[in-house]
């Protein structure tokens, strides 16, 4: 987590990442700040986290012009699955054509006390790593929405 201040209500800050130099936004959990996202990010992350729906890492301009977000594989494959059913397709054929995805798996461990070593965790977490290009990013995040909301609509 980046350790990054912002005023008292939680807006961005000028203060850009010190690694890619984002400016960073908060993401709110029960009305507190969890963590902070780049700024272009915001809106999608904190929408994701207020469904649910777990992401570990993310970049609003990433390796080769992308924009990267990881998220916990099981909500991803759900993700993916509303998307598969939705009556338009959109966000499932965007994902097909414009995403790489690719599932990775990590120990749950953490740094020692002084961060300089790695204690191995006794547990897998898997994750899928989505990447798409950066310009794309409104859309992605509109198809997201009105998939996921879509679906809402249709449970109840």
């Amino acid at each position: 987590m980046i350790n990054i201040q912002t005023d008292q209500e939680g807006s961005i800050m000028d203060e850009p990442d010190p690694e890619t130099g984002h400016k960073q936004a908060p993401i709110i959990v029960e009305g507190e700040v969890e963590f902070y996202v780049d700024e272009r990010l915001q809106s999608l992350i904190q929408y994701l986290w207020d469904k649910n729906i777990l992401t570990f890492n993310s970049c609003e301009d990433n390796v080769r012009g992308t924009t990267w977000i990881e998220y916990a594989l099981v909500d991803w494959m759900e993700i993916e699955e509303i998307a598969f059913r939705s009556g338009t397709r959109e966000l499932y054929d965007f994902i097909k054509e414009e995403c790489e995805v690719k599932l990775l798996s990590c120990d749950d461990g953490h740094p020692d006390d002084s961060d300089e070593y790695w204690i191995e965790g006794d547990d897998l977490i898997w994750t899928a790593s989505v990447r798409f290009p950066k310009e794309y990013l409104e859309i992605f995040e509109r198809f997201i929405r009105a998939t996921l909301n879509d679906s809402e609509n249709d449970l109840q």
